[in-house]
């Protein structure tokens, strides 16, 4: 059963990941690279979050720990995609 979650997973992945290549194309004339990666991350957090919270595990004990360095990767993933080539 759990590959099958699996699958599920990867298939939507892939389906955000098309949707949001198609309107980031569609948008780079109308607004700036900044308020598009803000945009994709907002959406991102929206689609996450409830499902982060109904997993009803406990969240890290020491949050503190892994935080600088994930704060760390998104910040240089941010700024990778969002400066001009």
């Amino acid at each position: 059963m759990g590959e099958i979650w699996g699958v599920l997973a990867a298939v939507a992945s892939s389906a955000l990941g098309g949707t949001s290549i198609g309107a980031t194309r569609f948008l780079v004339g109308a607004i700036d690279p900044l308020a598009i990666g803000a945009f994709r991350f907002g959406i991102g957090v929206l689609l996450l979050l409830p499902l982060a919270l109904l997993q009803r595990r406990s969240w890290p004990t020491r949050p503190g720990s892994a935080l600088p360095a994930s704060a760390c990767c998104s910040l240089r993933r941010f700024r990778s995609c969002s400066t001009p080539h």
